[in-house]
């Protein structure tokens, strides 16, 4: 599916780029995380969106006076530039497609790899770009980097679990979550993923002990780019979200439940997220990488499982 398909589907209801789950959802969410954290730097990369660029940096004696220096990684993620404009149009496209309740239908299905990839570019530019500055930045990129070796492998287990209790990676098959007539293994395993997916959120959202560096953002997370992470961090969360939606009842015929009930999920990992932030950060992040390669495993053990039940029931 190439990005021109993607935005063909949102084309086909456009309030959902435009208003809910992107949007006008998106900004009131950062505005008001940003008022809850304290994190300026966001506000300030929206004005400089709508102000323009900042005037580049002097750049530092060459050999040769007279021959322009390459723009960097750095400058093209910090400034208003097609890749800084991608850290924020791939996670806001991403959160768009996202099957939340009350969302407008699209009329064709998205997998989840496909909002995880779209999700994860801003981080990829921000590492890429730490990892190619100077000290403070090359440090804050390898822990970054940590985080992502970290969280990656449980996050694609715990997308095949969940798709192989629904028999599909659909976005809106993982959201009405196991048919009534599914097995006790098929429910057994999308409540394993689900859980897996609130779990490896503390790495991916870089909270807690794998924290990339200080309260302070970086030089490279500052205008667009802070936005992109944000996004990102929105449309994670959500994404982990989706599955504990089905044990909400449903109030209308698509399944969508009571308005007041939405928000209790978003909410309780939001709150649990927060609550875990502040009892592990400044902790030693060894520790809780090994207990992410046993949830690894643990994932694997329920794959395989799942694949000797499936070839079980063919043989029979």
């Amino acid at each position: 599916m190439t990005i021109a398909e993607l935005l063909s589907l949102v084309g086909r209801a456009w309030s959902r780029l435009a208003i809910y789950p992107g949007g006008l959802a998106i900004v009131l969410a950062l505005w008001a995380t940003a008022r809850a954290a304290g994190l300026r730097p966001v506000t300030r990369g929206l004005g400089r969106f709508f102000r323009g660029p900042a005037a580049p940096a002097p750049q530092p004696a060459q050999q040769d006076p007279y021959a322009p220096a390459p723009p960097s990684l750095a400058e093209h993620t910090s400034g208003l530039t097609t890749l800084a404009l991608s850290a924020v149009a791939f996670p806001w496209l991403a959160v768009a497609l996202l099957p939340l309740p009350y969302a407008a239908g699209l009329g064709r299905p998205v997998d989840l790899v496909v909002i995880l990839a779209l999700l994860e570019w801003p981080r990829l530019l921000v590492t890429a770009a730490e990892l190619r500055g100077g000290p403070h930045e090359s440090a804050r990129g390898v822990r970054r980097l940590a985080a992502a070796l970290n969280s990656y492998p449980p996050l694609v287990l715990a997308a095949l679990v969940l798709g192989q209790s629904v028999g599909s990676l659909e976005l809106g098959a993982v959201a009405s979550g196991p048919a009534d007539d599914a097995s006790a293994l098929s429910r057994g395993l999308f409540w394993v993923g689900a859980t897996a997916l609130l779990l490896v959120l503390p790495p991916l959202l870089g909270v807690g002990p794998f924290t990339a560096g200080g309260e302070r953002l970086g030089a490279l997370e500052g205008g667009l780019t802070a936005i992109g992470l944000r996004v990102r961090a929105l449309g994670l969360a959500l994404v982990a979200v989706i599955p504990w939606l089905a044990l909400l009842p449903a109030a209308r015929e698509d399944g969508s439940p009571a308005v007041w009930l939405a928000p209790l999920p978003p909410l309780a990992i939001g709150a649990l997220v927060w609550w875990f932030d502040r009892l592990t950060r400044g902790r030693a992040p060894l520790p809780w990488a090994r207990g992410y390669l046993w949830l690894s495993a643990g994932l694997l053990a329920a794959l395989a499982v799942a694949a000797a039940e499936a070839l079980r029931q063919r043989l029979a």
